[in-house]
């Protein structure tokens, strides 16, 4: 599996190692890479070309993670996610009557509603599975362990979806080396590859391949 850009000269090859880390010291293209990096994540355009034999879909196959502060909430692809799965449960359970008596109480207080009104008014209160999962915003839980967060969001993303891709933006701001250890260590444990990027260098990690894009944009 490889990972190329039409302004990065050496490509990203999973195949000759899992991990690697691509070092963009100008600020300017740090900005302009990381923010085409999510967006081809979110399903937009951009010149980031994952193959493997073959043009694999970039949001389909890589996570993306950037806001530490907010695991799990980061994008509408995750919650999109978490809602189909919801909706899945719903439907393989036994709900539809429990809907329906939902629906008629429902209808009920929006009819007393109207005639308190001194206006006409139409109502559409009417709760299906969709609507549901939208209305409960199901949320992943996290705690307050940054790497045993990052590691439980990766496992339930590996769950939700069949991405082969982990970039992580920025982690060394916010990871020490320690436990970026332990996340490397579980990401290959869990055969996935991963791509740190980051603004500079602060670590220097066994078994890691290194890209660096330095203020002048060239490529050591």
């Amino acid at each position: 599996m490889k990972l190329v850009h039409s302004r990065i000269e050496r490509q990203i090859d999973f195949d000759e190692n899992f991990c690697y880390e691509l070092i963009i010291e100008n600020q300017m293209e740090f900005f302009n890479l990381t923010n085409e990096i999510i967006k081809q994540a979110d399903g937009q355009e951009g010149d980031f070309v994952l193959s493997e034999g073959k043009l694999l879909d970039f949001a389909k196959n890589c996570l993306v993670i950037y806001d530490y502060y907010n695991l799990g909430m980061q994008s509408k692809r995750v919650q999109n996610l978490i809602n189909s799965n919801v909706v899945e449960v719903l439907k393989d359970g036994d709900f539809v009557e429990k809907f329906a008596n939902i629906n008629q109480t429902l209808a009920e207080i929006g009819e007393r509603v109207k005639e308190e009104l001194d206006f006409n008014v139409e109502t559409e209160a009417e709760f299906d599975f969709e609507s549901y999962a939208k209305f409960s915003n199901f949320k992943l839980v996290t705690a307050d362990n940054l790497k045993e967060d990052l590691c439980d969001f990766v496992s339930v993303m590996q769950k939700l979806t069949n991405f082969n891709v982990v970039i992580l933006i920025n982690a060394y701001c916010v990871l020490g080396e320690a436990d970026l250890k332990d996340i490397i260590k579980q990401l290959h444990y869990d055969q996935l590859n991963v791509l740190f990027v980051d603004s500079s260098q602060r670590n220097a990690f066994e078994d890691m391949e290194t890209i660096i894009i330095d203020n002048d944009l060239c490529e050591i």
